[in-house]
């Protein structure tokens, strides 16, 4: 999972539920600058997050690096 930037972005929110539990968790700015969606099991990069539209500093490529 990518290391949270010490001083960045990070959300949490309460989205409605399925019955194996949460999506998302969080979302938190890596340490590159890059935006990620987790539910600490799995990460995502994304360009705005999905609880306070905040923007990412690096934007998602489409060859998904």
């Amino acid at each position: 999972m990518p290391k949270a930037a010490s001083e960045g972005h990070r959300c949490e929110g309460d989205f409605p539920k399925a019955a194996w539990g949460e999506a998302i968790r969080y979302c938190f700015e890596g340490e590159d600058g890059k935006l990620w969606i987790t539910n600490e099991e799995y990460a995502s990069q994304v360009n705005f997050c999905p609880y306070c539209g905040h923007r990412a500093k690096v934007d998602v490529k489409r060859d998904g690096s």
